[in-house]
């Protein structure tokens, strides 16, 4: 596909949101407008404005949204035009909590996968997307075991038959960054696993979820100890070591997930993909190019558990 018109970013007012918009301004062609949300409607007017002055391109608009509101997200999907060619889902916080919060789930499944989810179902519904337009999950590294921060990072697990009670009981730790680790990664395995059913269901998009790699961003400032430490000291000793990656490279792998031609060709819709995982040629962290989870991680590949996802995320919207 060409560069899409009209492309919708959740979480576009910082980080790899913001990082991502000013790509896809600098393309050639460029979009024709460029929707992201913030939580706030008045920070995110400043930010386009700010991205506007910055690119040039006077191309930027915002919509209030916060993915852990359900009538937040109802009133978003109503606001939105049609004809989104390309929609990425990235905001995100890993400090949303694992109480109980909408529809019966945890505020960290509320917030990062089921909202989302929700807000795709609307545009769907109402036929806001183009046909053949691309719907991308910002995954992460999580989804499988980072060797540099073994430790860290927890030993993930999806059982079939227990989706439901991870949504609103993420596996956890003693150890206060394993278990932020873990209820994170639990939650975005669900969304992946919930794209490739999804994938499979509407032929007539292209779903994969994406993760922007190892990124130094203000989300480092919410984890727990020793890891913010460590991220803040030893970035240089991280990216040497292909730990992390820079902001642009990071925005980059979401660019490229909604514009390249090539990129449906070698991830088909469904998959899930992030940085390799081996000790030769030296992919020990979470950087490099990017690569299908399936050959780390088997139940991206069982349809048991794509389909256990689908009805769960349906029976909490429900809810």
């Amino acid at each position: 596909m060409p560069t899409p018109k009209l492309v919708f970013v959740t979480g576009g007012s910082d980080g790899l949101g913001k990082e991502f918009c000013k790509q896809m301004a600098a393309l050639d062609p460029a979009p024709e407008k460029i929707i992201l949300t913030s939580r706030s409607a008045e920070r995110g007017g400043k930010v386009c404005a700010a991205l506007a002055s910055e690119t040039g391109k006077d191309i930027f608009e915002a919509v209030a949204l916060d993915t852990a509101d359900p009538a937040s997200i109802r009133a978003c999907a109503a606001a939105l035009p049609s004809g989104i060619d390309a929609y990425l889902m990235n905001a995100s916080s890993p400090n949303a909590g694992v109480e109980l919060g909408a529809h019966g789930v945890c505020k960290l499944f509320q917030d990062k996968t089921l909202g989302h989810m929700e807000l795709l179902d609307a545009l769907i519904k109402a036929d806001k997307l183009t046909k053949g337009g691309r719907v991308i999950f910002s995954s992460s590294e999580l989804v499988r075991s980072v060797w540099l921060f073994t430790g860290f990072t927890p030993w993930n697990e999806m059982k079939e038959g227990h989706l439901e009670a991870y949504t609103k009981a993420p596996p956890g730790s003693c150890v206060p960054i394993r278990a932020q680790f873990a209820s994170y990664a639990n939650v975005i395995i669900i969304g992946g696993l919930y794209m490739s059913a999804m994938a499979k269901e509407h032929p007539e998009y292209y779903f994969a979820s994406v993760s922007p790699g190892g990124t130094p961003t203000r989300i480092y400032d919410k984890l727990a100890q020793p890891m913010q430490c460590l991220m803040k000291s030893c970035g240089c000793v991280f990216l040497a070591l292909r730990g992390i990656h820079t902001l642009d490279k990071g925005g980059k792998r979401y660019v490229d997930a909604v514009s390249d031609p090539a990129f449906p060709e070698k991830f088909p819709s469904g998959s899930t993909v992030a940085s390799p995982s081996s000790c030769c040629p030296f992919y020990l962290g979470a950087a490099g190019p990017l690569t299908n989870q399936n050959k780390y991680a088997s139940w991206f590949e069982n349809e048991t558990l794509h389909k256990e996802a689908l009805g769960v995320v349906r029976e909490a919207m429900e809810r």
